[in-house]
């Protein structure tokens, strides 16, 4: 490998780095951009699914991101495995009256999004990129720096350089004590990125007092089981999202002790708290969560929370009565009848961005350059987003003989990637910080605002065109 120079290193494997390397593959009719290597930390490539058993960590894919993986070859691949179609999504507030109805037959759409195990996904993506003659994969890669280098005076080596400024590539050194080089390397190797790191990106995020519980569970659903459910309660949301007609993904963020918890009960007693969780009184009322004066022993905060008691059952009256034109039923999720075993699992949830998504020869993309709150879904489909814009200015460059690790050319992709992911990363921030309350006042006024929302045609048109990804 010594002294073999890439057009293209993508560092990460996972479903970000496979999309970046079937797009760039892809291009030019599938002549690709030069050579590309993947390095990937997995050991070997995942195996196809099983009939019957369904990954717990799935992606409701926009109908942007599936034609972007159409137009790299990838989705065929994943429609001869499994995709389930969501043809509407209901979202509401455990606290509130307040629920917002999107559906894709009145929206004039084919659906809302797709739902696609992510082990699914990546066998898909190593199919394509094992028929597209410009990839090479690396796999058990452990990346360990990343450094530049400038041929030597003679051309035939390569020197070592403290900084980017007149670098020909950039150096990939491996555990292994190989070093790879490249043009351009792509660092889509999670949030912990080493690419990142070792090419001084700066970044800034917070982690959430919540973790994520993930689960599989089997559903009594009337019909085809097509509508993504999610409920806001306090200590988090809680989502039931279709899979088959008798299958379901949960996601259910809550408190790291909670969560550790449900993973823990036994399966009735968890499909029951799961049912409670959606269905049921709302378990996370004002006074349950450290909110109530009760536990304070504070007697202004106990007449402050009677005074807004009672401003929250005003304002839910009039909001009631004023928008009663219009207003579209709340409809019940189907109720889970079981849980997969092994399927349920905890991680916990954090916000973060990097400063730059670019330096002279290096570019973040997935999780490396941004993670989000998983309320919204988004987190994979910022990160294709992020894989289809740098492709097509690698094959933009490659068309006309132009240096895909120049800075200049690079940042026109960070330009785009943070003016697309900044608003969604600090919209879903805010969501979660404002359902994240029981306080009656806070949880009235939020339930008016998402009652609003389900009657006014063109604020809900504007919010199916971004849940789509449009």
């Amino acid at each position: 490998m010594a002294g073999v120079v890439r057009n293209t290193i993508v560092v990460g494997g996972g479903l970000v780095g496979s999309a970046a390397a079937c797009a760039i593959g892809s291009a030019h009719g599938g002549r690709g951009c030069g050579r590309l290597l993947v390095l990937d930390h997995a050991p070997n490539p995942i195996a196809a699914p099983t009939l019957d058993t369904y990954s717990n960590r799935v992606t409701a894919l926009t109908p942007k991101s599936v034609n972007f993986l159409r137009s790299c070859g990838v989705w065929p691949k994943v429609e001869a495995q499994r995709a389930h179609r969501v043809g509407a999504m209901q979202v509401w507030d455990g606290a509130s009256n307040g629920h917002i109805w999107l559906d894709a037959d009145e929206a004039g759409v084919d659906s809302m999004a797709t739902m696609v195990e992510n082990d699914v996904l990546q066998h898909a993506f190593n199919q394509r990129m094992d028929e597209l003659d410009s990839i090479e994969i690396i796999r058990g890669a452990t990346v360990t720096d990343v450094s530049y280098r400038r041929r030597d005076e003679t051309g035939d080596g390569f020197a070592t350089l403290a900084e980017s400024t007149h670098s020909s590539c950039a150096a990939v050194s491996l555990d292994s004590g190989d070093e790879v080089l490249g043009k351009l390397v792509v660092g889509s190797d999670g949030p912990r990125s080493v690419v990142k790191t070792k090419g001084g990106f700066g970044s800034m995020g917070w982690r959430y007092d919540q973790t994520a519980l993930v689960a599989t569970v089997r559903v009594s659903a009337a019909g085809p089981n097509d509508i993504a459910w999610q409920r806001f309660l306090p200590t988090g949301p809680v989502a039931l999202l279709p899979l088959s007609p008798t299958v379901s993904s949960v996601v259910w963020s809550t408190t790291a002790e909670r969560a550790a918890a449900l993973v823990q009960l036994p399966p009735t007693e968890f499909v029951a708290e799961l049912n409670d969780a959606l269905n049921g009184e709302m378990s996370g009322r004002a006074g349950t969560q450290g909110d109530a004066a009760s536990d304070e022993g504070d007697a202004v905060t106990a007449e402050l929370q009677r005074l807004g008691g009672k401003l929250a059952q005003y304002i839910q009256t009039v909001s009631s009565t004023a928008m009663a034109g219009g207003a579209t039923t709340r409809r019940d999720p189907p109720l889970a009848i079981g849980v997969d075993d092994g399927s349920r699992a905890s991680f916990p949830l954090s916000f973060a961005n990097a400063n730059h998504y670019v330096r002279p020869r290096l570019a973040l993309a997935g999780d490396a350059a941004h993670k989000v709150h998983p309320l919204a879904g988004q987190g994979l489909n910022l990160g294709l987003g992020d894989a289809e814009e740098l492709a097509a200015i690698i094959a933009d460059a490659h068309a006309v003989g132009l240096d895909p690790g120049d800075i200049h050319g690079l940042m026109r992709y960070e330009r785009s990637r943070q003016s697309a992911a900044l608003p969604v990363m600090l919209a879903t921030d805010f969501f979660k910080r404002i359902f994240s309350t029981a306080n009656p006042t806070v949880s009235a006024i939020r339930g008016l605002g998402v009652m609003a929302t389900d009657r006014i045609a063109p604020i809900k048109s504007r919010i199916i065109r971004q849940a789509m990804g449009m």
